[in-house]
């Protein structure tokens, strides 16, 4: 049996064009990082904006536009670590339909957990296995010489068991108690049914419906606990849920969810005409990964 999420945003008018036009800007942003890496955060921002704003206007991600969007986002998040792991050189990429050579930066602040996370949930989105190995390959320890931002430690727990699953560590069992004890304490009430469903992933998946529903309508519940918060972009897609239920869907686990908070045809990438459809492959690294 589906269950089905009501989603809390509408596209309003203005919707489509302002998808488009961020698109247009992350394209820009784009377009100057041949020259330099300095605003490659920045680029990712607006690559990821507008991927949030095309699944707003393409509840369904059944337009090819959405599919792109997600595709240029899941570039750039991986490029964003490839060029702040080398010190001097540059870094090899492939960002939206062409190769490029960007200058490395290395280390940088903006290297950090959260935006480690966007990039790994898009990778898994996108269903790049390239891209979320090599992601995978960064030390939990770089990532925390980013500033202190306050985390209660659960997000670099929460890494730790992600990589651990995806690369089919030994110490995934232990990685996964790490974080569903971190998670006690987490102050956030989004990330706890994470863990669960990456418990599923890696329990045989009988229960991984019941705890994508879950995931799903505690996320409907803190997005729209106030006002202020109701209003908020991000609140319209949950993320980290939508790419655990992509990584169920390819292991064969049933994903009996229907919600904008879960674009369907991202999850099953059945697009328009009943085929099975691929994403573009998405590559960086010129072998000093």
């Amino acid at each position: 049996m589906t269950t089905f999420v009501a989603g809390h945003l509408m596209a309003g008018p203005g919707a489509e064009g302002l998808a488009e036009r961020l698109s247009e800007q992350a394209a820009e942003e784009i377009g100057e990082l041949d020259l330099s890496a300095e605003e490659i955060d920045s680029a990712f921002g607006s690559a990821f904006s507008a991927f949030w704003a095309h699944c707003l206007v393409d509840a369904e991600a059944a337009h090819l536009r959405t599919r792109r969007a997600a595709v240029v986002a899941s570039e750039v998040g991986t490029a964003l670590f490839a060029v702040t792991a080398v010190e001097e050189g540059t870094v090899q990429c492939f960002l939206d339909g062409r190769v490029r050579e960007i200058p490395a930066t290395g280390w940088q602040t903006y290297a950090d957990a959260d935006n480690w996370l966007d990039a790994f949930y898009l990778a898994l989105i996108c269903r790049d296995g390239e891209q979320a190995r090599w992601l995978c390959g960064i030390p939990v320890e770089r990532l925390r010489a980013a500033p202190d931002d306050g985390d209660d430690g659960f997000t670099y727990a929460w890494i730790e068991a992600l990589q651990a699953h995806r690369l089919q560590r030994p110490d995934a069992a232990t990685a996964l108690a790490a974080a569903r004890e971190a998670a006690r304490d987490a102050a956030e009430q989004l990330q706890r049914p994470l863990v669960r469903l990456l418990a599923e992933l890696g329990g045989g998946g009988a229960e991984f419906g019941p705890a994508l529903v879950e995931a799903v309508e505690l996320h409907r519940a803190y997005w729209t606990a106030t006002e202020e918060r109701a209003g908020q972009p991000a609140g319209g897609l949950a993320l980290g849920a939508l790419a655990l239920a992509c990584w169920a869907f390819d292991l064969g686990h049933p994903v009996a969810v229907e919600s904008p908070y879960l674009p369907v045809r991202l999850i099953d990438r059945a697009w328009p005409g009943g085929r099975s459809g691929t994403y573009d492959h998405c590559s960086t690294g010129d072998g000093r990964q």
